[in-house]
């Protein structure tokens, strides 16, 4: 990374980056790029898209480091901040990623709140497929019609904390490329393995020839959560925030559990309460593996 670049400004900056970046494009707010950010963002593309609209040198790092693709990045020389800006856009750069270069202005069209810091990336997060997760021990976690973008976000990073072999979106409502699920999963929607299904007889084959044991987070009764025995192989299915699981579920054979409420609320959040479980069913598993 040539030092001159951060340390200057204005049209020396220009100047310098010009010289070192060959093969980008400079446009405006009219440029089709510049629209299929705002489509993204705002889910106009047919079928909900799997590219998301990405900023932030963490989330846009590990982004690189997880081996996503990006479709292009859009640069606003004037917003770039320090060393740590203009070694990402060499890294992206050097991958052959198409370079746009847009004023900040047109750069404001796109930024959520708090800035890019003159870097926004255009990024693909395709789902996975139930037959790609491996058959071995581990937590599965069902979500069944989950619909508030963050939540979905909270569950992804704590699925990611307790090494949870992935995620299913059954009766799937958000798409994993909203701004808010992103946000709230702090990167982990990267690593985390997401799979969307909405063919509960193919689920329910894949449950049973996998071996799974299904345990349902259920408000209304069961075994309390610090009772509840958790095997090591256990497919964890939470419901929606205001219908719970769908009885398809119930037809299979499960156990259930809860979590009890001392206060007058009935029910935790479900992101907070998906922790919860998470966590101890991780920590029967190591206290019965032994």
């Amino acid at each position: 990374m040539d030092n001159k670049l951060w340390l200057t400004s204005g049209e020396e900056r220009e100047a310098l980056f010009k010289k070192k970046y060959q093969n980008v494009e400079w446009v405006g707010s009219k440029h089709g790029i510049i629209k299929r950010g705002q489509d993204l963002i705002r889910n106009r593309i047919p079928g909900g898209g799997q590219v998301a609209v990405i900023q932030g040198y963490f989330a846009l790092n590990e982004a690189l480091v997880t081996g996503k693709h990006f479709e292009a990045l859009l640069v606003c020389l004037e917003e770039i901040i320090g060393a740590e800006g203009w070694r990402l856009l060499d890294s992206v750069y050097n991958n052959g990623v198409p370079i746009y270069v847009i004023s900040k202005k047109t750069m404001a069209l796109l930024e959520e709140a708090g800035g890019s810091a003159g870097l926004i990336g255009y990024i693909s997060l395709p789902y996975h497929q139930l037959e790609s997760l491996k058959n071995e021990d581990g937590l599965l976690i069902i979500l069944d019609g989950v619909e508030i973008p963050g939540n979905v976000g909270t569950i992804l990073r704590s699925a990611d904390a307790v090494g949870a072999k992935g995620i299913v979106l059954y009766r799937r409502k958000v798409r994993i490329t909203h701004p808010k699920l992103l946000r709230a999963s702090l990167t982990a929607a990267y690593r985390v393995p997401i799979i969307w299904e909405d063919d509960f007889e193919k689920l329910k084959l894949f449950l049973e020839s996998r071996k799974y044991n299904i345990i349902l987070a259920d408000a209304t009764g069961g075994t309390p959560y610090y009772k509840t025995k958790f095997p090591q192989k256990t497919a964890l299915v939470l419901g929606s925030e205001k219908y719970g699981i769908s009885e398809s579920f119930y037809g299979l054979a499960h156990e259930r559990t809860y979590l009890p409420m001392l206060g007058d609320m009935d029910s935790l959040n479900v992101g907070v309460a998906a922790t919860v479980l998470m966590y101890e069913a991780g920590f029967y598993s190591d206290r019965h593996s032994k």
